[in-house]
């Protein structure tokens, strides 16, 4: 199925399909650390958080950590998320914790997200993965399971409404599939690995891209105005829904085994994309626009965002060979660059990769910002009967001073990373020329403290490249 000129045609079998899910889920389950899920009330992440709860709660032999299942979902408060992963957590049973983040805080976070993406891209979606991230890790847990994978090989982006024929939809999930190492496996890795938290992802097992990337593309295809079963249009990941759609035995309530896709970036409050796009047109004027060529002379920015985004990523990474990592192309949706040409109106437009850039898109019912503080779950997460967990009896000071303990391992700016590669110099060395650079040895142990510059001091250039600040320190404290 790697071969794009090869298309298959396999027929359904939606008893083998869900079978190999459940394998897939439970052989990632193997674990001695303390683990849980990502529940995004959308329809991947709540079946493999379906399945992982059965299967805790038929295992007669394992090392569990808690009695229950831990899920754990964020979101700006009322988000659609939200409320869909508290249904299907209230539905399965689980611990479950809900975090809510302003998209002020997402804002704050953009430099470190980019940081550790190390890429431009992605970083609408990695920011509420990173924040979540990081109040996993405080709670001790070590590992999760996520949903990435079924988008790209079942074609359930909102875009795939319009492949114009099997092939075509065919050959756009390969191209997703065989990318997502620098896309969304690329995001969900870096966001958790900033923290020290494992994902894993059942629906990239090797069995499970056999099965559905070897199937009839006809099956997979969208078609709203044709109800295979007679009752559900035949939506995006249909396939994948009809084989978990066991009504004697259910996995999932029927909301959300049905729920249109919502990209995870817009899922997390449409506020936060609403808000990063405020946020640049406040930042970028428009004749730096204008003028991003002369600035990014390679695969220069067409909106404020990807101006602002990449801003920060050459802060980061000055050197031509980082960009290099970094895919290229306009994109509609989460689309390839080459699914681009299947509607002009794409072509024509500079591209937007949210899910509300294409028409079939429909909001999320009853989303609101504004929610009563009633409807609300605390910060902590909320279990049965709405006690706190065994894992959530901390304050949220004591919380916080657990996220303090376990801090990304990340420099905030160029000036650190310019300062950090300094620290191989002897303090004595740096003693010696402090007037110079305008730090002092501490007393005590063996760190470094900052103080203000004296009026001999070279202070740092705050828009200096890496490149060159580094070589100005090194300048001022050669022999």
């Amino acid at each position: 199925w790697l071969d794009l000129d090869y298309i298959p045609d396999n027929e359904m079998d939606l008893a083998g399909l869900r079978q190999t899910v459940v394998d897939a889920v439970v052989k990632r389950l193997m674990s001695d650390v303390p683990y849980g899920v990502l529940l995004s009330g959308g329809l991947d992440s709540s079946l493999v958080s379906s399945i992982a709860a059965r299967h805790m709660s038929e295992a007669t032999e394992s090392l569990q950590w808690s009695k229950k299942l831990h899920s754990f979902s964020i979101g700006i408060k009322g988000a659609p998320d939200l409320q869909g992963a508290r249904m299907v957590a209230d539905f399965l049973g689980t611990q479950h914790h809900e975090f809510h983040f302003t998209p002020e805080e997402a804002l704050d976070a953009l430099p470190d997200v980019v940081y550790h993406l190390e890429s431009y891209e992605q970083v609408r979606a990695s920011v509420p993965m990173y924040l979540l991230s990081r109040k996993i890790k405080s709670m001790g847990v070590k590992m999760v399971l996520s949903g990435e994978g079924a988008d790209e090989t079942l074609g359930g982006y909102l875009y795939f409404h319009q492949a114009p024929d099997r092939e075509e939809y065919h050959r756009e999930c390969v191209r997703k599939t065989t990318r997502l190492h620098q896309w969304d496996v690329l995001r969900a890795n870096k966001s958790t690995q900033a923290w020290g938290v494992e994902a894993r992802c059942p629906f990239l097992d090797k069995a499970f891209l056999e099965a559905v990337m070897n199937l009839d593309p006809s099956v997979k295809m969208i078609d709203m105005e044709h109800k295979p079963d007679g009752v559900n249009p035949k939506m995006e990941k249909w396939v994948l829904r009809k084989a978990f759609d066991t009504p004697e035995d259910p996995y999932l309530p029927e909301s959300i085994l049905w729920r249109q896709k919502e990209q995870f970036s817009d899922g997390v409050g449409y506020d936060w994309v609403d808000g990063l796009k405020e946020h640049a047109e406040k930042e970028v004027t428009d004749a730096e626009l204008a003028n991003a060529a002369e600035r990014f002379p390679d695969n220069p920015p067409e909106t404020k965002e990807y101006y602002l985004l990449r801003s920060i990523f050459e802060e980061h990474f000055p050197e031509r060979c980082g960009l290099e990592t970094v895919p290229v192309g306009k994109s509609i949706a989460c689309s390839t660059p080459e699914a681009v040409s299947w509607n002009p109106e794409w072509e024509k437009s500079v591209g937007d990769i949210s899910g509300r850039a294409v028409g079939v898109h429909v909001a999320s019912g009853g989303f609101s910002v504004n929610q009563s503080a009633k409807e609300e779950h605390s910060l902590n997460g909320a279990g049965d009967e709405g006690k706190a967990s065994e894992l959530d009896m901390t304050t949220m000071s004591d919380l916080g001073m657990h996220v303090a303990h376990h801090p990304a391992r990340r420099p905030h700016s160029v000036q650190e990373r310019c300062s950090r590669a300094l620290r191989h110099k002897s303090l004595s060395h740096l003693s010696a020329r402090k007037s110079m650079i305008g730090v002092s040895v501490a007393k005590g142990p063996k760190s470094l403290q900052s103080q203000a510059p004296s009026s001999t001091a070279r202070p740092l250039p705050a828009a200096a490249s890496g490149k060159s600040c580094l070589m100005r320190l090194k300048a001022s404290v050669a022999i």
